[in-house]
């Protein structure tokens, strides 16, 4: 007989497949060696995995929101970044045109984003002198006020970016420092005050 789940003649009556195992409690159709048998469920597509989806939509409504939430937080963490690169570039570039310093820039947007975040407004960023010294702009939306703070005599700079993710009044905060030693920028790790905020 032919094996209704591989096709092999490998079946003996009614003793299961050699090649694959499969159970072959038939009723004939037709030609005695048309064979029908009804199937397993195959528990990769049967109820089994149901449970499991289940289960697993649950977790994800729980999990979601934190994940959410630190995929809105890695927009702070990556800007700061580009902004202490960009304070770097434009030390070691005005210590070979003139002295040495890093740049401040004042807070922008000019308020504290709240759950809404802010819309694209790269002329917001072209306008200070600072940013524009710096070459960093957002071109899309983010959820976070930036702005740099020099340290005198110019020998340090301090990056912060300020949220409100939820909207309750209390403020996130993200900032890095950055000084120079001895000829050298040595940078902090980010700082964080009231992250999910």
């Amino acid at each position: 007989m032919v094996c209704n789940r591989c096709g092999s003649g490998l079946v003996a009556g009614d003793a299961p497949c050699a090649r694959c195992a499969t159970a072959q409690g038939a009723a004939v159709i037709g030609a005695p060696s048309q064979v029908v048998a009804p199937r397993a469920i195959d528990p990769l597509f049967g109820g089994h995995w149901v449970v499991v989806a289940l289960a697993a939509a649950g977790s994800l409504a729980t999990v979601a929101p934190g994940l959410y939430r630190r995929h809105l937080t890695s927009e702070a963490e990556a800007n700061l970044q580009r902004i202490f690169d960009a304070e770097v570039r434009y030390f070691n570039w005005s210590s070979e045109n003139s002295v040495a310093q890093f740049v401040s820039a004042r807070p922008t947007p000019l308020t504290v984003p709240t759950t809404g975040g802010y819309l694209a407004a790269p002329s917001a960023w072209t306008r200070d002198p600072g940013w524009r010294a710096l070459g960093f702009t957002i071109s899309g939306p983010h959820r976070y006020q930036y702005r740099v703070e020099t340290t005198e005599p110019m020998r340090g700079f301090t990056a912060t970016a300020i949220g409100d993710l939820d909207g309750d009044g209390v403020l996130s905060t993200f900032s890095r420092s950055a000084f120079l030693t001895a000829g050298q920028i040595e940078g902090s790790l980010v700082e964080v005050v009231n992250q999910d905020e």
